[in-house]
């Protein structure tokens, strides 16, 4: 085997470098001039989120269909019908005389009782409005609210918290 001349090593190593540049530097260049390089790439889906985003919808958002005004009965706590008792029996007692007045006497206080109870129920009545409203989803809600609403039939809306805000 013949020695290596020292000064060809040194030029082989130069021209082994300049080849891996050269094709390192042809390789850059075609991926950049491609179509399909990544910064079209991004600009391609970037483009495409910018319109989804411009799609969202309010979930929580509606128009009204209905507004009504529902009254509920009180409940009875007792206090009516054992006072209307009092005051039946008191009246039924000077009603006749004997059995005539016993009977009386039994029945106020059963009279008594009634109205009594149904005088404090009414008393205790409320108000409650149920608002129909039609969510952008497409579903259907009822609103319970016991306030006056400010909102009326084909209001936009937004609920939040379980309130109703006008939009």
């Amino acid at each position: 085997m013949k020695p290596q001349n020292s000064h060809q090593q040194p030029k082989s190593i130069i021209v082994g470098i300049a080849t891996t540049l050269t094709a390192l530097a042809a390789v850059f260049v075609i991926t950049a001039c491609s179509p399909n390089s990544s910064t079209e790439t991004s600009k391609s889906n970037k483009s495409s989120s910018d319109t989804t985003s411009t799609k969202i919808v309010c979930k929580n958002c509606g128009v009204v269909l209905s507004v009504r005004e529902i009254e509920v009965e009180g409940q009875g706590s007792g206090v009516g019908a054992v006072a209307g008792g009092v005051v039946g029996g008191l009246l039924g007692n000077q009603v006749g005389n004997g059995s005539g007045r016993d009977l009386a006497t039994v029945a106020g206080v059963v009279g008594g009782a009634i109205a009594g109870n149904q005088i404090e129920k009414s008393s205790k009545k409320t108000k409650r409005y149920d608002i129909a409203v039609k969510m952008n989803s497409g579903e259907e809600r009822i609103i319970h609210q016991a306030a006056l609403p400010t909102v009326g039939k084909g209001d936009k809306i937004e609920i939040e918290n379980n309130v109703i805000v006008k939009k």
